[in-house]
């Protein structure tokens, strides 16, 4: 369990400290701490300082950082800030600290610093030592995703994000209590691994707890309405038989939970949902899938963001075919530049007709790209989707393009960004391959304008 030392200050907006409880002058070890900034470490302040700022606008915010003891360590705490007043009317800043005995950073389990759950690494090696000794009701996964999150974190900033993910972990440690292990897998994705279950109906109970606590947390709130969880689950080893197939089964049951419109729990149960792991599915769940080379989409977006975006860790090559192996494509293609030839472009390969997850460098070109036929085929959020080539002869280029190249579906989106005008093509090919969903075209669009960036920036 997680073991709380509590304390509370009031700082104005220059983190003066102007009063302090009994608590938290024992944590930081002296009697009269004059300003926050002073225990502090380097890196931490631009966080506090942008906690206070959001303070000032919102009323309230929620953070965590580390403070210097007089003794000379470190803890880490987690700080949540309401606005006040003082006797003159200037803004004051009330904290309510909480010092988190396992974020220490020689405690033997690594917490999520946001959130407070088990890191990734943690609660994956916690599921395969659960998985290798299962009691005789057998162990449940549960994957579960915030809904709507990305909303509030565009809306009103990772701060206020950073506070739902909070809430929405804290609120799951309390239902699980002793019945199992809660651990942050990615961006706003949980992963549940419950060892004291007794049955499926105990676990409806859980998992109910857990969506209507969180509905009913976010009903009314301003920064976060809207804001719910979907979550899939499976019995292993009944329905499973390793850590793998336990985790994309719940992983597509929590896509279907998504797909018949989020704030739900689905059970995986054979007589109902048949061999997901081997049957393909119609629909939009048929293009989310964990597989080798790949991650499901909200992961994509999330390393994206992080690691080709933010940090440029990825390569534009290493991110498209990520986006390939993700969205079950054959090809993509960019176009920046010199449309004579590809900026860059790649293809599955077929080895005796079947598909693999290997790419291989293509060279591309685009002689339509100026052709008003091809430009007027885009709608106003500069996408183009073909499901039928027929349908777009009177755009010759285009039609022969996807003949010659026996596109079934395509997808362009139409750069404008840059400091020169681009084209970002995804496409299938199979006979039996799926038209681009309405999620499909909204997640393409979005990391097509993250390849618009990286190319406007590098």
């Amino acid at each position: 369990m997680v073991r709380f030392h509590t304390g509370s200050a009031t700082i104005d907006e220059e983190l003066n400290i102007r009063k302090t409880d009994e608590n938290f002058r024992e944590f930081l070890g002296i009697e009269d701490p004059k300003n926050l900034k002073e225990f502090l470490l380097p890196e931490d302040v631009a966080t506090v300082r942008e906690a206070v700022d959001s303070t000032l606008v919102d009323k309230k915010a929620m953070f965590c950082c580390r403070l210097k003891k007089a003794s000379g360590g470190t803890g880490w705490v987690i700080m949540q800030t309401t606005l006040g007043t003082d006797k003159y009317g200037n803004n004051v800043l009330e904290l309510c600290m909480q010092d988190v005995s396992e974020f220490d950073d020689n405690q033997e389990v690594a917490r999520d610093v946001t959130t407070g759950l088990l890191t990734k690494e943690e609660i994956i090696h916690a599921a395969h030592q659960m998985l290798l000794n299962p009691p005789p009701n057998g162990v449940y996964m549960c994957i579960v995703d915030v809904d709507n999150f990305k909303e509030v974190n565009d809306s009103y900033g990772h701060l206020t994000g950073d506070l739902v993910l909070r809430t929405v972990s804290d609120i799951i440690l309390n239902v699980i209590e002793d019945k199992g292990l809660a651990g942050r897998i990615g961006g706003d994705e949980i992963m549940l691994i419950l060892n004291q279950i007794m049955d499926r109906e105990e676990l409806r109970v859980v998992l109910k707890d857990i969506r209507v606590g969180i509905e009913t947390q976010f009903k009314d709130a301003p920064t976060a309405k809207g804001v719910t969880v979907s979550i899939g689950a499976v019995l292993y080893p009944t329905f499973a038989q390793n850590y793998d197939d336990s985790f994309k089964i719940a992983d597509k049951m929590l896509y279907r939970a998504k797909d018949k419109g989020k704030n739900r729990y689905i059970i995986y149960t054979p007589e109902i949902h048949g061999d997901v792991l081997n049957a393909e599915e119609g629909g939009s769940t048929a293009k989310v899938k964990v597989r080798s080379g790949g991650f499901d989409r909200h992961h994509l977006i999330y390393q994206l963001l992080e690691k080709f975006v933010a940090h440029a860790a990825w390569s534009i090559e290493v991110a498209l075919i990520n986006t390939g192996n993700t969205f079950d494509l054959d090809g993509i293609a960019v176009f920046h530049q010199d449309f004579r030839k590809s900026f860059c472009a790649y293809e599955r390969t077929e080895v005796e007709g079947e598909r693999k997850d290997d790419w291989k460098m293509v060279q591309e070109e685009l002689t339509f790209y100026d052709d008003p036929a091809f430009l007027a085929l885009f709608d106003e959020f500069k996408l183009l989707v073909v499901d039928n080539p027929e349908l777009i002869k009177n755009c010759e280029g285009l039609y022969r393009y996807m003949t010659e190249k026996e596109i079934r579906h395509l997808l362009v989106y139409h750069m404008t960004m840059a400091e020169k005008e681009g084209f970002v093509f995804f496409y299938t090919k199979g006979v039996l391959s799926s038209k681009f969903s309405a999620s499909d075209e909204k997640d393409l669009s979005y990391i097509s304008r993250m390849v618009e960036i990286a190319l406007s920036e590098r």
